[in-house]
């Protein structure tokens, strides 16, 4: 789904302006320094690992042709990044989660020190009241005088370089895995007929 309105945003740029341009998935864009905090980056971001970035300027182009399509294609829950107004989320504050996520596109940057820059990380679940917001690695999230936890059970890797490798490399073991159980069952199944 996310490809297909990556493709569609391009092709309608395109289309409409003759500028060929790159419609970027914010997974793909970051980096995550600390492996430790890793899976606690991509379960906090959920779903808006997936938002499309595009250049401000071609924002408002890029708006109509996803309002235009995303009916017909049955897209829904894919966030366009509205990089015109987020450009002064410049300084995310010490030891939040942004300053754990690098890109080199600094409209991803923006992005997530908007929405990274002053979630502060924690150690313990007794230091996020310290904060006005607050996570710790396990997942558990200080906001608006709220604790909550994160869904732990997201699909990932998506975010980085090398997430794709380590997604198909997962997803071979599994294939192994279920091959194994499928022979498994199929010489349990052989000695029964036998007997």
């Amino acid at each position: 789904m996310v490809k297909r309105l990556q493709s569609a945003i391009e092709d309608g740029v395109k289309e409409q302006t003759g500028e060929s341009i790159s419609v970027h998935i914010l997974a793909e864009l970051l980096e995550v320094t600390d492996p430790k905090w890793r899976d606690t980056v991509e379960d906090f971001l959920g779903q808006q690992r997936f938002n499309l970035i595009v250049e401000p300027r071609y924002f408002d182009v890029a708006l109509r042709i996803y309002n235009q399509i995303k009916d017909n294609l049955k897209i829904y829950n894919i966030g366009l990044v509205n990089t015109k107004k987020i450009q002064h989320f410049n300084n995310p504050e010490a030891n939040s989660l942004a300053t754990i996520i690098v890109s080199d596109n600094i409209d991803a940057k923006h992005f997530v020190n908007m929405i990274c820059g002053n979630l502060i990380m924690v150690e313990a679940v007794e230091n996020l009241e310290n904060h006005p917001q607050a996570i710790t690695r396990d997942g558990m999230i200080y906001r608006s005088y709220t604790v909550r936890s994160l869904n732990r059970n997201t699909e990932k890797p998506f975010i980085g370089k090398r997430a794709h490798e380590e997604q198909t490399e997962k997803w071979r073991h599994q294939a192994k895995k279920c091959k194994e159980e499928f022979q498994h069952i199929q010489n349990r199944l052989q000695r029964l007929e036998e007997e």
